[in-house]
């Protein structure tokens, strides 16, 4: 349940003056503003993604520090907090995908990286190397396609990259695919997908979230998107490969 908090952390330090009498600008610290700032980012709260109970110990912790320096609280129920109805979808974990008939364990063999309602049963296209291939001239259309990351051209030199990565992979070469009529796509990891994969497993599974009336409320994305390791290549090229997938979204209200 989100608990969005009526002021940013920046600001604590800053009110730190007008509980003072008389206020005066020289009690703001350089040093009180990287406390604050440097909690509020450690990772103890672990990214204080929406919808998790990271996201409600942090605002918990903004709300004592209202306390103790004598704001009053003006939230709903007397409380520092306002409170809303936000929604989160996500994968099932009860989503079986097998590759020629082999389950795969949901997050450890295989990720979905792009939700769907969709369920698969269907040869594999298995097309090589991504940097290899000019994904906007191949047939894609209503095939579900394999095809090798490759960080060629892509820039890594940003931050959060292992959370970028995949997004950025799949808008170099899986856009150009859908755009052409695949029905789903499996990215093979390459090196730096596969170093990254906990990181960017742990950003899929959160789904998305969005209050009432938002864009993200439902999912609108007809295409799956998964990830394999590498040691799935052998399998995705063998004659007749096949997938069989139910993925499920979970369409989750949290009241607040």
């Amino acid at each position: 349940m989100k608990k969005l908090l009526l002021i940013c952390c920046l600001g604590i330090s800053f009110l730190q003056v007008f509980a003072q009498n008389p206020p005066a600008l020289s009690a703001i610290k350089k040093q009180d503003l990287k406390n604050d700032l440097y909690a509020m980012a450690d990772a103890h709260f672990r990214g204080r993604s929406a919808g998790t109970i990271d996201e409600l110990k942090a605002s918990m912790w903004v709300a004592e520090k209202f306390r103790s320096i004598g704001l009053q609280p003006a939230g709903d129920d007397g409380t520092y907090l306002q409170f809303f109805t936000m929604w989160r979808n996500r994968i099932a974990d009860q989503s079986p995908i097998a590759i020629n008939n082999k389950p795969l364990v949901l997050w450890k063999d295989v990720a979905v990286a792009q939700m769907a309602n969709k369920q698969l049963d269907a040869p594999i296209m298995y097309l090589g190397n991504a940097a290899s291939i000019d994904t906007n001239k191949l047939d894609v259309k209503g095939k579900v396609v394999a095809i090798e990351a490759n960080a060629v051209g892509i820039n890594l030199n940003v931050s959060l990259p292992t959370w970028r990565y995949s997004r950025s992979v799949y808008v170099k070469y899986g856009l150009p695919l859908i755009r052409r009529g695949a029905a789903a796509i499996i990215f093979i990891a390459d090196n730096v997908a596969e170093n990254a994969w906990d990181d960017a497993v742990e950003n899929f599974k959160r789904g998305t979230y969005d209050i009432d009336g938002g864009p993200a409320v439902n999912v609108t994305t007809t295409v799956p998107v998964l990830w394999l390791h590498a040691s799935a290549k052998s399998d995705l090229q063998a004659n007749g490969a096949t997938i069989k997938a139910n993925l499920i979204i979970e369409h989750v209200e949290y009241p607040s």
